[in-house]
């Protein structure tokens, strides 16, 4: 059924791939490799809160080992709290990630707690 739905984007990938067409007008993006759940009733759903608490894990974990910068953890700590995750939840993941081995096992404990003493700085300010 998916196929059929999208047949022209099939064909269209199958025509890139093959190198028929040429035109930047021909690039497609595949509808599917977008962010999964945001049309799912508005955030009320609770798989989409359960994504977005992933997302903002991911984010943090991701600060703390230095690949991302301090003001996309802003950002998404804003989307969050769009989407109407509450600073309890976001607090209880910053806390599971700063006492928990199985996140971050090559840092220690004090370096854990300065990273994220600068997430919680954020959390207060937005």
């Amino acid at each position: 059924m998916i196929r059929e739905k999208h047949e022209h984007a099939y064909r269209r990938n199958s025509e890139i791939k093959s190198g028929k067409v040429q035109s930047c007008d021909s690039i497609f993006i595949y509808p599917y490799t977008l962010i999964p759940y945001m049309g799912m009733s508005n955030g009320n759903s609770l798989e989409f809160k359960l994504w977005v608490l992933k997302w903002v894990q991911g984010v943090i974990i991701s600060f703390c080992r230095n690949s991302i910068q301090l003001n996309r953890v802003e950002g998404v700590i804003r989307r969050a709290k769009r989407y109407g995750i509450k600073n309890s939840d976001l607090l209880s993941i910053i806390e599971t990630i700063e006492n928990s081995p199985v996140y971050l096992p090559y840092m220690g404990y004090e370096e854990k707690k300065t990273k994220l003493v600068q997430v919680r700085e954020i959390l207060d300010k937005v």
